[in-house]
């Protein structure tokens, strides 16, 4: 899902299944514009998952296999964000949006991101996962095509749009000199 930068609010490197929870109930009730990330060192490489909020409802979703470039979208990513949170290393971050940012996320990305099950009490309690699943990951994933080795440059360099850059002879310094020039300027 394309997701704009938005106003990072918040950034937890402590997952807890508990304080997701509370997290997600505060932002409903707060009627929250923007968006919660979760990113873990998943079964095989980099995870990540994506809930959208609209006037504190929950819109859109997505759950990423960054290594394997497969997108899990809605109410099936659900399951897959709630479970990543219950992983013994990742981070969450909570970003706020404007209205019409949220608008246009929801324009710019097609119909099978919407939720159809909005998140309130009752669903909140049933997501939350007790212990990190590695299951689900085959569920979407061929165990028979990982490999089992470390998020590689060429990963993260697909997962950042800088496809282009793959296969070349580049320093950090050069990749994050593309960076700066793709998102903005650097925080010094």
């Amino acid at each position: 899902m394309n997701l704009p930068s938005g106003n990072l609010l918040l950034s937890l490197d402590v997952l807890d299944t508990m304080s997701f929870n509370a997290l997600l109930s505060d932002l409903i009730k707060k009627n929250f514009f923007g968006y919660v990330v979760v990113t873990i060192n998943g079964v095989d490489g980099l995870e990540e998952g994506s809930i959208v909020f609209e006037n504190g409802s929950s819109v859109a979703a997505s759950y990423e296999f960054i290594k394997h470039d497969k997108k899990v979208s809605g109410d099936a990513s659900l399951e897959l964000v709630f479970n990543a949170v219950a992983a013994q290393h990742g981070v969450i971050e909570v970003y706020e949006l404007k209205k019409d940012q949220v608008q246009i996320i929801l324009a710019l990305n097609d119909d099978s991101f919407k939720l159809k099950k909005l998140l309130d009490e009752k669903v909140l309690e049933e997501q939350k996962a007790s212990e990190f699943n590695k299951k689900l990951f085959a569920r979407y994933i061929d165990a028979g095509k990982t490999d089992r080795s470390k998020v590689s440059t060429k990963d993260i360099l697909r997962k950042y749009g800088l496809s282009s850059m793959i296969g070349t002879d580049l320093s950090k310094k050069d990749i994050v000199k593309d960076l700066v020039g793709k998102y903005g300027k650097k925080e010094e």
